[in-house]
């Protein structure tokens, strides 16, 4: 069976401020020693701090990763207001928003329920992404300022068929003082039974095996402000947004046979 996308928008998005230790494995001293993100600034929930890292980086450049992770699932995992979900201002009324068209503009925005206001959006961002990575994933923009507050461009992503079981599996590909160029390879699994297969049996699939893989780059360089990502993908979000990634497995229409073309 095909699987059903329901984007929106074809833009990605994101984020900005500290970074981390300059050098992998030199000790942090006063004089060297970058700020990072605090918990504060992103909170990591217990998915996000159990999140597979690459044993290469080291643990600033690990939580970073965890960081970055958590915001780009947010953003770009299924909907734009995502982070209003993950990351929400306490009490937010979630069913309650004001609108925002900027002069010219066909695009109406909603104001943001997450923790941040722009200000803080924009440090955050900036603490994780480069400011050319920010540029091109908020090209549109999704995210824009409006009186000081956080609006988002309300829109889908659709769902992928990412399989969280299989931990992400990483390949350095080069490491500097400066940059550290890898690989994630991703893990993925078709959610609907197959012909013969009952619900049950579709559930313990996808408990216990995957189909194909997504393989994409992540580039970490690092800035005057400290280590920022240039490049950067997750699992959850690689169907729609890395469309480069080089897939090995079972192709769809292999996976279901006959029955690929039912619901098309």
């Amino acid at each position: 069976m095909k699987r059903f996308l329901f984007a929106a928008l074809a833009v990605l998005t994101l984020f900005a401020l500290a970074g981390c230790k300059a050098k992998p494995l030199e000790p942090e001293t006063p004089d060297t020693a970058d700020y990072c993100l605090t918990d504060e600034d992103v909170p990591l929930d217990e998915r996000a701090l159990s999140r597979a890292v690459p044993d290469f980086l080291d643990a600033r450049q690990q939580t970073l990763y965890r960081q970055a992770a958590a915001l780009y699932d947010a953003m770009f995992g299924g909907e734009t207001t995502g982070i209003d979900y993950k990351f929400p201002a306490p009490g937010a009324p979630l069913d309650a928003y004001s609108t925002y068209t900027p002069d010219g503009s066909d695009c109406t925005y909603i104001s943001s329920h997450s923790r941040w206001s722009w200000a803080d959006f924009d440090r955050v961002v900036h603490g994780v992404f480069t400011d050319r990575l920010w540029s091109e994933l908020n090209d549109t923009p999704v995210y824009v300022e409006h009186d000081g507050a956080l609006y988002i461009l309300d829109c889908s992503y659709g769902g992928q068929y990412y399989n969280n079981v299989f931990p992400d599996e990483f390949t350095l590909v080069g490491q500097t003082d400066e940059r550290i160029d890898f690989t994630v390879t991703a893990h993925y699994s078709y959610p609907y039974p197959r012909e013969g297969e009952s619900y049950e049996e579709r559930d313990e699939r996808t408990k216990t095996s995957y189909e194909f893989t997504l393989t994409f780059p992540v580039v970490l360089l690092r800035t005057d402000a400290g280590w920022r990502f240039d490049v950067f993908c997750t699992g959850v979000a690689a169907e729609m947004h890395c469309p480069d990634a080089v897939f090995a497995g079972v192709t769809e229409e292999a996976f279901y046979g006959n029955s690929y073309a039912i619901g098309a």
